[in-house]
């Protein structure tokens, strides 16, 4: 009787543990999900192939390839064989990016890279550290990687701050977010704080942007 009364007791507390097991991983894997909602995603590559062997659908990419930099403001460096496109109409104070563009050849896409900009020009110094960007009312935060560069304003008068790196991870997020939005608010926070809100040439100049770099990639095989 007593090994009896003692197998059952042994095969209940078991079973109390199995639940409880069990219990933990559905609370884990329900954090899991919630974290991953909560995770900004970076955006989806294009579907525009790297190697195009057929010619007239390279010839239709370079013709799209064109268009979006006829659309922007390009300045030719003979010397690098370079042009830096900017968006038409950007403001003196504002945040957004302009394309670094190496020209090979008038016949194929050239190679392209985004860099991304941080522009402020007042009448005294704000010393910005971060950004913050409300887009459509969702908050994301930019830190600078390096100081602004500081300089007398020569439109004007005032002081102009500018911040001016290659676009890797973190820039390409707060660009895509801004582009996908219908409304970007900024503000660029230090010693003092600014605020702005990015005009719609700018978000729809970064769209273009992202295009042209996605073109840039491919090549004729």
């Amino acid at each position: 009787m007593i090994k009896i009364l003692k197998w059952i007791f042994i095969t209940f507390a078991g079973f109390i543990g199995f639940v409880i097991v069990i219990g933990v991983i559905a609370v884990n894997s329900s954090s899991d999900k919630n974290l991953s909602k909560n995770t900004i995603a970076e955006p989806p590559p294009n579907s525009i192939p790297l190697t195009v062997t057929n010619n007239v659908e390279y010839a239709r990419l370079l013709k799209d390839y064109r268009a979006i930099e006829k659309s922007l403001t390009c300045n030719i460096d003979k010397f690098q064989r370079a042009k830096f496109c900017t968006i038409r109409g950007e403001p003196l104070t504002g945040i957004g990016a302009y394309l670094s563009v190496r020209e090979v050849d008038k016949d194929r896409i050239p190679g392209c890279s985004m860099r991304f900009t941080i522009n402020y020009h007042g009448e005294s110094w704000i010393f910005f550290k971060r950004a913050i960007v409300l887009n459509d009312g969702n908050p994301h935060e930019y830190v600078l990687s390096e100081h602004p560069k500081q300089d007398i304003s020569m439109h004007g008068g005032g002081v102009t701050e500018s911040y001016d790196v290659f676009a890797d991870k973190n820039e390409i997020t707060t660009l895509a977010l801004i582009a996908a939005a219908k409304k970007s608010e900024v503000r660029l926070d230090g010693e003092k704080i600014k605020e702005f809100t990015v005009p719609q040439n700018v978000r729809k100049g970064i769209q273009n942007m992202f295009k042209a770099v996605q073109l840039c990639k491919s090549d004729k095989g």
